[in-house]
This record gives structure tokens, C-alpha cells and sequence, in this order.
């Protein structure tokens, strides 16, 4: 109950004493005062405790109990009849009726609280609560200790979600399987059972490195290695042209599952992957198709061959990996493939032009460089190929893509920037005013001192750098004089 005096809320607690009719107050407030002295003795406060009132040794505290009950917070323990009591006010602090209106056992951690988020929400009511609660009042005691609790819990939860592997994840074979929910059907199969994965009506697992699906009663029978497991340094391909070498090289026996396979009918059929050469059942070869890395380097040839599932795998995780360094496998192919040939260039002049950049402000600033993000090798190196690059150079768009790149970085510093076009050069053969670069069409570059001419200049003279002849005379010079000096100190010691 509560009761208000002028403004200020006084609260109204009732207390009683068993008497034969009478009523004794000097023994009602003698039992008041011994009851608030032996308050700390009894006290057991249990911070996870489904009551809202404190454990005690003897009787709970009546007074302790009302005020819960004025403050309308709910209580598992017995409340005693009002029509058997006298009234007892203290004064509380807030200057409007307190009211904590509490529907739930804030003393308990909820079985619910198993997610982060929840567990916050639940930290800040108490917080609000106990802002509300007067500093005398026992609740709040008890609400500091429930903060403790969410705040133990909350860390303990942290912990889990930063250093615990995901429970729901397996491994198998170097996969690493996760669980997987849809509400809609996936249109994947099992590579295992090669049946239909349903994901409206049950779950699955997806590798998160070669991305394959797997039921769940399926994942102790698959045999294959995870293909990301393959992808070590440095990275390679079967650069050897499918040849049939026939069933008994492999004893008739499927090459990745060992089961029996044969031409005779009823048998399983065989089937020869076009990457590996090797020849696989049914369920370890779908009849995919992929185009062949050893027949595009060697034949020019981007027509897809059918390849089993773990060719398929490794295939798709090498698609944009350089792994094909062109000179050194087949170096005709660039006199055979003009398009190869230009980009080859392109790629010496974005090489040059990387140098400039990474000198200047401007470049680096405006992150030029960027426009090649998806081709990082391509200013890195001017060897090293990916399948991706070649079939978007035989398919008509590489090429373009980077004439346009090449364009920009050109402009950039022969216009745009006058820090990069004052590190260009004047021909020393011709000693015309033109800023020439290195990577101009008409110029050349010295592969002696890296001096820049003229094509036509620079074959006028022989391609005879005019800079490396001076260097020449000038170590004859000196090898000269060292000579003579040696010979005056030879004269001078006889």
C-alpha cells in the first residue's frame, strides 16, 4: 500500500504481532529492531534463485516481504492477511510513486536468455530498475546481484561466440561442413547418394571451401578429399593431354571409390575424366564439362570435355588462380595467338607505368591501381596466366578491358599529373624537345641502363646506347690511369 504525504509518496507497510485482542506496540517495534539487527547475520542472498526474496535462517522479514508487495513485485513466499495487522510508514525517496511493475522473476537467469542480444536488453532493465529502487529498499540489493549474474553470463557468452569452432560444423576428408536450412528447394544433389538435396524438408551440409552438398546421412560415406586440400604452393595443372590407357591400368576398379567397373553389360558404366585421364563410376563422374587447361595451352583449344567431380572441384577453385606461366609451357603459342601477344605487351607497359604510381601522391591517392583488382597478377608479374584470362582473351573481352586501363593510366601521367610527366625523358640521339616515356609505342627501352629512345633513333646508332658507351669509355679511362699509376709506383720502388 501506499500513502502520501503533502507531496512526497510514503509508503505504508503493514506489520503485525499475534495477540489476544490487544494491541502492544512497544513489542511490536521491540520485534521490528531485532529483526533489522539480525538482518545481516541470516541474510543468504542467492543471485539465481527463482525467489524474489532473500533466503533467511528463521522467519523472512516481514517488513522486507510488505515492501516488496507495495512495490508490486511478485513474491514466492507466503504473503500474510492484511486483516491481521498493524501499519508501519517509512518514507521513500523518489519523488513520484514507485512502481517497478515487475511480471517476471528478475532475480533468476530466464532460460530464455541463451542469445547475446536478449541477455543486453535484460542488463539494461535491471539498470533502469535499480535507478528506480530506493537505496534502503532490500529489491535493490537483489537487483545489483541479478546484474552480476547477466553481466557473468553475457561475458560467458562472448567468450563462446569469439573462440568456439561453430558446433553445427564437421570435417570430413579436409571438408569443412556446415549446416544448411532453405525454405525452398536448393536444386543441388548429394555427392554422395547423387539424390536430390530437399531443403524444405530436411537439412544439409555445404563445404565452406569447395562448396559441395552432402545429406547428413551421407557424410560417413564420402571418400573424396577436399579439393581446396590440393591447392598448394606452387599451383599447377596436369599439363598432359587425356590419352585412353584402358580399364586395367586400374584394375578395374573405379579410381576414387575402388568399386567395380566394366564395359560388360549390366556392369557399371565407366567413364573417363578428360583432366586426369583416369576412369570413374557414375556417382563419382556426372558428366560435367570443363574446359581443359593442357589442351588450351598446347592446342588453342577451349571446347569443354566432360570430367568427374573432383577434376570439376579443383578446376573451379583454380579458375582464377595464375597458374599458367605461358613462355615457359608452350612459347610458340604467343607468335600463334596475336591476341596473346598484345596483351603480353600491355602487361610489360602497366608494369613500367607501376613504377611511376607508386612514387606519386596523386596515384596513390586516387588508388589507380585498384582498376586491376580483379587481376592482381597483372602488376605483379607479366608471365603468369589464369584460365580466366584466357577465356575471356579468346571470347573478345580481356583485350579491350585492358587497352581501356592502359589509356588511363597513360593519361594520368603524361596529362593529368605534372609529377609523374616531369620523370619522363628526352632522346639523346635526336636531342629533340619531346617528353618521351617509356612505355610509348614509338620509344624503346635500353635494357643495359633503362634510358629511353626513340625506336628509329635507336637503330640509326645501331641500338648502341649513347649512355652505355660513356660509361665504357669512362671505366677504359680509369683502368688507364690506375695502369699508369701503377707502373710510376713501380718505378719509384726499383
Amino acid at each position: 500500500m501506499m500513502a502520501t504525504s503533502g507531496n512526497r509518496p510514503v509508503a505504508t507497510i503493514k506489520f503485525f504481532k499475534p495477540s489476544n485482542g490487544e494491541s502492544d506496540s512497544e513489542d511490536s517495534d521491540e520485534d521490528y529492531s531485532n529483526n533489522q539487527r539480525s538482518e545481516s547475520d541470516s541474510l543468504k542472498t542467492n543471485p539465481f534463485d527463482d525467489s524474489i526474496l532473500p533466503e533467511r535462517e528463521g522467519e523472512s522479514s516481514i517488513y522486507d516481504s510488505q515492501l516488496i508487495k507495495d512495490l508490486d513485485i511478485p513474491t514466492s513466499t507466503k504473503q500474510r492477511s492484511d486483516s491481521e495487522s498493524n501499519y508501519f510508514e517509512v518514507e521513500s525517496v523518489p519523488e513520484e510513486p514507485l512502481s517497478l511493475n515487475m511480471r517476471e522473476d528478475y532475480f533468476g537467469l530466464p532460460e530464455d536468455l541463451s542469445r547475446l542480444k536478449d541477455i543486453e536488453q535484460e542488463i539494461q532493465k535491471i539498470k533502469d530498475l535499480i535507478y528506480r529502487t530506493p537505496d534502503e529498499n532490500t529489491a535493490k540489493r537483489q537487483l545489483i546481484q541479478k546484474l552480476v549474474g547477466l553481466r557473468l553470463r553475457k561475458s560467458e557468452l562472448e567468450g563462446e561466440q569469439g573462440n568456439s569452432v561453430d558446433s553445427q560444423a564437421k570435417c570430413v576428408y579436409g571438408h569443412e561442413f556446415h549446416l544448411k536450412e532453405s525454405t525452398t528447394d536448393t536444386g543441388r544433389h548429394c555427392e554422395v547418394c547423387c539424390a536430390v538435396v530437399w531443403g524444405v524438408i530436411g537439412t544439409w551440409y555445404t563445404c565452406t571451401s569447395c562448396h559441395i552438398c552432402c545429406h547428413d546421412r551421407c557424410l560417413n560415406s564420402l571418400k573424396r578429399m577436399c579439393a581446396s586440400k590440393k591447392l598448394t604452393e606452387p599451383l599447377s595443372y596436369v599439363m598432359s593431354i587425356c590419352r585412353d590407357r584402358g580399364l586395367a591400368s586400374q584394375n578395374y576398379k573405379c579410381f576414387e571409390c575402388q568399386c567395380g567397373i566394366s564395359y560388360k553389360l549390366g556392369a557399371v558404366e565407366p567413364r573417363q575424366c578428360d583432366y586426369t585421364g583416369s576412369y570413374y563410376c557414375p556417382s563419382c563422374h556426372w558428366n560435367d564439362e570443363m574446359i581443359i587447361p593442357a589442351r588450351v595451352v598446347h592446342n588453342w583449344d577451349f571446347v569443354p570435355r566432360k570430367v568427374c567431380r573432383a577434376s570439376k572441384q579443383y578446376l573451379n577453385l583454380m579458375y582464377r588462380k595464375p597458374a599458367l606461366r605461358m613462355e615457359t609451357i608452350n612459347k610458340h603459342l604467343l607468335n600463334f595467338v596475336e591476341e596473346l601477344s598484345e596483351v603480353k605487351k600491355l602487361r610489360q607497359e602497366i608494369l613500367l607505368m607501376k613504377t611511376y604510381f607508386l612514387s606519386c601522391q596523386a596515384a596513390m591517392q586516387s588508388k589507380l591501381l585498384l582498376l586491376l583488382k580483379e587481376r592482381q597478377h597483372f602488376v605483379e608479374n607479366s608471365e603468369f596466366y589464369t584460365m580466366h584470362d584466357l577465356d575471356e582473351l579468346v571470347n573478345e573481352r580481356l583485350l579491350p578491358v585492358i587497352i581501356n586501363i592502359h589509356a588511363s593510366f597513360a593519361c594520368h601521367i603524361k596529362v593529368d599529373c605534372a609529377t609523374c610527366r616531369g620523370k619522363g625523358y628526352f632522346c639523346e640521339i635526336c636531342r629533340k624537345s619531346e617528353i618521351i616515356f617509356p612505355f610509348d609505342n614509338v620509344c624503346v627501352l635500353c635494357k643495359e641502363c633503362s634510358n629511353v629512345f626513340h625506336k628509329y633513333c635507336f637503330a640509326k646508332v645501331h641500338q648502341n646506347c649513347p649512355r652505355c658507351e660513356r660509361k665504357k669509355k669512362r671505366l677504359q679511362e680509369n683502368e688507364r690511369k690506375a695502369q699508369i699509376l701503377r707502373q710510376i709506383e713501380e718505378a719509384n720502388s726499383s
